[in-house]
């Protein structure tokens, strides 16, 4: 039998023996320590870990690298195809707001034409699909390539229609690009189409050309080439011939001439407004406005010409409400750009009519000669439309000289 001096220790041998007694059921709830280390729980022995094969590390290295590849590819596309959408939205809103109106815009207005917005539509679709991963195969590239061969197929029949000249005289309105293609080619594309008026822009100022038009057209034709690049063929006589240097920059030229288009005389200004499209062309058109509806008074007036502008430009609003009408606008058919050849896709070759003509259907050629389509025009003067025209001239105020 135990007593309580078992329990009652003195000095420092039984503080250590209280010390131990008092750790001896905290050590005994402990398990005990295995023997040998645990297997592992699939009852396979453990291995040391081996070293990567040159084999793997290469492997890795270059999916790793196809990877990145693959993410900048895709990140170029994405941006490409934000960057076509920007631009289409921009050129949306120009014409739908200000269009040329600011001369710091208008190289953009002109740049994003309807042609243009609809190439980078097909762009920001192609690269927006690239961006999310399509892939490029051959399969794919072939079909692609069949699909727009079939479109240039059906551009070709419902795009280019042929010229119907019918009976009326026949207007040609041309920029001949210097003779760059061969005076002698542009002579010969010119006759095969019988024009009974041709307005000739960029058609040559030297000896060579003056006699070019002279010897292939001079037995038929009254030839006008008073400078500044610009020729009128004419079947009818041509009198009144006046060069205009058009106000504003560049070296803009416009003629003025009185001849006749089957039995009725008509005024004539043939136009060539500068290429730069960093310049304003206001100025230019609004002398082009002044001077056509001061002959259009006189008697039925035909504006044409190379504006490098495009027909929905607000430069041309004034000569709108002259009551001019553009005879492509009105009376024409098929694809309507215009240069540059062989891929148009600005129309700034016009013709310009006062209300004064009867039209048919007009269309724009295709042609190597020049990388300018010319434009093709069946028209006579209706003299009761002039008549009513004149009329309501008059109640009109007379316009500005904007010189």
């Amino acid at each position: 039998m135990l007593t309580g001096e078992a329990f009652a220790p003195s000095g420092k041998a039984g503080a250590v023996g209280i010390v131990a007694a008092l750790a001896m059921p905290i050590a005994a709830l402990r398990p005990p320590l295995p023997e040998t280390a645990p297997r592992p729980r699939n009852g396979s022995a453990s291995r040391p870990a081996e070293p990567p094969s040159a084999a793997s590390v290469a492997g890795g290295t270059a999916t790793g690298a196809k990877r990145t590849v693959s993410r900048l590819r895709r990140g170029a596309f994405g941006t490409l195809a934000v960057a076509f959408a920007l631009l289409i939205v921009v050129g949306i809103a120009l014409r739908l707001t200000v269009r040329d109106g600011f001369t710091l815009l208008a190289p953009l207005f002109y740049a994003l034409s309807v042609p243009s917005l609809v190439v980078l539509t097909l762009a920001a679709v192609l690269t927006g699909a690239l961006a999310r991963g399509l892939r490029v195969t051959v399969k794919r590239v072939a079909a692609f390539a069949a699909f727009a061969l079939l479109a240039a197929a059906n551009a070709a029949i419902f795009l280019s229609p042929d010229a119907s000249f019918d009976d009326r005289p026949r207007v040609v309105v041309w920029n001949v690009a210097r003779g760059a293609a061969g005076w002698e080619g542009v002579a010969d594309a010119l006759a095969a189409q019988r024009p009974t008026l041709a307005v000739l822009i960029e058609s040559g100022e030297d000896d060579v050309a003056d006699a070019l038009w002279q010897e292939r057209f001079g037995g038929q034709y009254f030839v006008a080439r008073p400078g500044g690049g610009i020729t009128v063929l004419s079947r009818g006589p041509v009198s009144s011939v006046e060069l205009v240097n058009l106000p504003g920059e560049g070296d803009g030229r416009a003629v003025r001439l009185m001849t006749s288009l089957g039995a009725e005389r008509i005024a004539v200004l043939a136009v060539d407004v500068v290429s730069n499209p960093r310049i304003d062309r206001g100025p230019s058109i609004r002398r082009v406005v002044h001077l056509a509806r001061e002959s259009a008074a006189e008697r039925p007036t035909l504006v044409a010409g190379d504006f490098n502008t495009p027909p929905d430009s607000v430069h041309f609003d004034a000569l709108r409400q002259a009551g001019f009408i553009h005879a492509f606008e009105r009376h024409g058919s098929g694809y309507a750009a215009t240069w540059p050849v062989p891929a148009p896709v600005l129309h700034v070759d016009h013709l310009w009519l006062s209300p004064g003509f009867d039209t048919g259907e007009v269309s724009h050629g295709w042609t190597a000669r020049s990388d300018h389509r010319p434009v093709l025009a069946p028209t006579r003067v209706a003299p009761e439309k002039h008549a009513a025209y004149q009329s309501a001239l008059r109640s009109l105020p007379a316009p500005s000289n904007p010189e």
